[in-house]
């Protein structure tokens, strides 16, 4: 078991830092594949790991001084309290079949808009943030807590896109900063998660589990990150387009 989440978390790790996103889109659809812990077990073990790799991410962006601040605790708050409500209240009314089903549907969905994010023609830089863009920016902050809490995918998916929109958030930072924010949403859905079950059923599977997925992680992503800039960012996306919408399919049959 040891072996196989271990070797799982060195393709999440490998994938992950190639293509620029949260391992949680991988974890979450492949975890029940390779073990024997339910859909929901798999959300728990997944946000601990992402919430363990983006805190050390955060750390090392802090020192380099890419992480926007501002931004970090303007929205990172609001993803708490969505990841936070979305893991104590709501995820105890959805059943593994509904977690499959809900998470199948957000993959497909995320792929198939991506379609358009990565074809569509460039316009110039923004230039200006209105209020009422930062209001429904701060929605969609509110949108990706929910749904990471929910899912256990991690919100950088929705992150990353709304972070582009925001002209004092350099194109450098995105990543980084994005990695600040989902420090504040998977720590408060892990905490939510131990609040509403108990400790000492859900705890072991962070050694199990969350432990191998991180360690494999770390040890790929190095060489990820040293081999990203071999491949456009349309040829990125275009794999990420591939990538979401065969696990979609993949966890609609599974």
């Amino acid at each position: 078991m040891f072996l196989a989440t271990l070797a799982l978390g060195c393709v999440v790790g490998l994938i992950s830092s190639i293509l620029g996103l949260g391992g949680g889109i991988l974890i979450v659809p492949l975890l029940p594949l390779f073990t024997d812990l339910s859909r929901k077990e798999s959300v728990f073990v997944s946000l601990a790991a992402i919430l363990i790799i983006v805190t050390i991410n955060t750390i090392s962006f802090l020192r380099s001084g890419k992480v926007n601040l501002k931004a970090v605790f303007l929205f990172g708050p609001l993803t708490a309290v969505g990841s936070g409500v979305a893991a104590f209240f709501i995820s105890p009314y959805f059943s593994n079949d509904d977690l499959r089903l809900t998470l199948a549907s957000v993959l497909l969905f995320w792929g198939l808009l991506n379609i358009f994010k990565v074809f569509k023609k460039e316009k110039g830089s923004v230039v200006a943030t209105s209020p009422s863009k930062l209001y429904f920016y701060g929605f969609l902050s509110l949108i990706a807590g929910v749904l990471s809490g929910l899912l256990g995918i991690g919100s950088g998916l929705i992150l990353s896109l709304m972070l582009v929109g925001i002209f004092w958030v350099d194109d450098d930072k995105i990543s980084p900063t994005s990695n600040g924010i989902m420090v504040f949403t998977t720590f408060f859905a892990c905490l939510a998660y131990l609040l509403k079950n108990d400790a000492h059923t859900v705890l072991p599977h962070i050694q199990d589990y969350t432990f191998p997925l991180v360690l494999g992680a770390v040890s790929t992503s190095f060489f990820g990150r040293k081999i990203q800039h071999l491949l456009s960012r349309k040829t990125r996306g275009v794999i990420l387009i591939v990538l979401l919408i065969v696990l979609s399919i993949k966890t609609f049959l599974s």
